[in-house]
């Protein structure tokens, strides 16, 4: 796929009427602020936009839908398909770049007649033919590239498309302090300022001061079961169905937990376990300097940055982390 530059990928967004943005799996701030931003933008054109999700948004970050999610997959399939949305013209993946990021949705992705992808992670898995597309991995977040996306088309961002993309850029830089943070993730950032009615504080605080109690209560689980290996070098954390049904909990309500694990005194690499059922497990990878964990996600056909990445187990928890623990192995000497 050639890389499009901003312009020419404005340019063959205008030409399709009927778009669909596909997040990928385990929406975060970037992935649902930057479709909303776009999907936002695409319909002040005149465009019909939709973003097309494949579970419940967190709670932390369902004020970041505004109107445009939906999770009607019969919509797009079948006998169904086009009803009160007409054909799909272009399917559209958003920070990310391969199927298994989609997992659920890929027959109605490669329905499209035309496909395209806008990503800052690069493409790790070589599963599909892109028409267009734009692949920056030295972006600090997707929600960069859909800025100038955006000022492409000539659209002025209001309040809610600023708020989005602020949400997409502040959680994937760690609030400005992950070592992705460049000068233009705070040009960018300094460009909200503009419009007016913008403040970071309320979107901080519906991202980060609304944490439920039974959300508390799967933290105190999945925190108390943290397994440390290779001298407290790599941490292991786990999020089980028996936990959730304990605590009331949702795998939903887990955004964040692998950073308690990464944040224990001595860890240089961090994984989150999530078990959707006895055979489906989710992994969440995050690094300290000088490990690339997105390496590890590779090897199970997932993806990510030398510092985030995850992939998904078909195999029980236990399975998965034995897997892991072959994968970390070079932590034992300090070795990679």
């Amino acid at each position: 796929m050639k890389n499009s530059s901003y312009a020419e990928f404005a340019k063959k967004l205008m030409e399709h009427d009927n778009i669909v943005m596909f997040p990928h799996m385990h929406m975060d701030g970037d992935t649902l602020g930057s479709s909303s931003a776009l999907c936002m933008a695409l319909r002040s054109l005149g465009k019909h936009a939709v973003i097309l999700a494949g579970e419940e948004t967190p709670a932390s970050l369902d004020f970041l839908e505004y109107g445009c999610v939906t999770r009607d997959l019969d919509a797009f399939r079948g006998t169904a398909a086009g009803q009160g949305f007409g054909d799909i013209g272009l399917a559209l993946m958003v920070d990310c770049g391969n199927l298994s990021r989609i997992e659920g949705r890929e027959d109605v992705f490669l329905s499209a007649p035309v496909k395209a992808c806008i990503d800052h992670h690069g493409i790790s898995i070589d599963d599909t033919e892109f028409d267009f597309g734009r692949v920056e991995a030295d972006s600090a977040a997707a929600g960069e590239i859909i800025y100038y996306v955006i000022r492409e088309l000539g659209v002025a961002i209001d309040l809610p498309m600023a708020n989005a993309l602020y949400a997409a850029i502040s959680t994937d830089t760690g609030d400005y302090s992950y070592s992705n943070t460049t000068a233009r993730s705070h040009q960018i950032t300094e460009a909200f300022f503009q419009v007016p009615g913008f403040n970071p504080k309320p979107v901080r605080a519906l991202i980060n001061e609304r944490v439920s109690f039974n959300t508390l209560r799967l933290e105190g689980e999945m925190v108390r079961g943290i397994r440390l290996y290779y001298g407290g070098r790599l941490g292991i954390g786990r999020v089980t169905q028996e936990m959730l049904a304990e605590t009331g909990a949702k795998m939903s309500d887990t955004d964040g937990f692998v950073n308690k694990v990464l944040g224990i005194n001595g860890v240089e690499a961090a994984c989150l376990l999530k078990e959707f059922d006895e055979k489906l497990v989710r992994v969440s990878l995050r690094a300290k300097a000088d490990v690339n964990v997105a390496a590890i996600a590779v090897r199970h056909d997932g993806g990510g940055h030398v510092s985030a990445a995850g992939c998904t187990f078909r195999g029980t928890i236990v399975e998965a982390e034995r897997i892991l623990r072959e994968d970390f192995a070079f932590l034992e000497d300090g070795r990679q």
